[in-house]
């Protein structure tokens, strides 16, 4: 059902924190459809569908965990 999609191959993909975010998305999407194919509840489905928003967030910037600041305050010179 779901096609092996390897990100090293992408040039969307620009770094191993945006990797890592995909990847976890990827994971808590298998999650949710595995959930979906057991008929479990739609409130435990929701969960895992969330949390993938969530780490695609991460990628486009919508939402900024304590992760990337720091990534961003250790890799990038920040003027005083």
């Amino acid at each position: 059902m779901c096609e092996k999609y390897d990100f090293q191959d992408s040039d969307f993909v620009t770094n191993l924190r945006q990797q890592d975010c995909l990847e976890k998305a990827k994971h808590s999407l298998l999650l949710s459809l595995d959930a979906v194919i057991k008929f479990e509840l739609q409130d435990l489905i929701s969960i895992d569908i969330k949390d993938a928003i969530v780490h695609l967030s991460e990628v486009t910037g919508e939402v900024v965990t304590d992760e990337v600041l720091t990534h961003i305050f250790e890799n990038f010179c920040i003027g005083k």
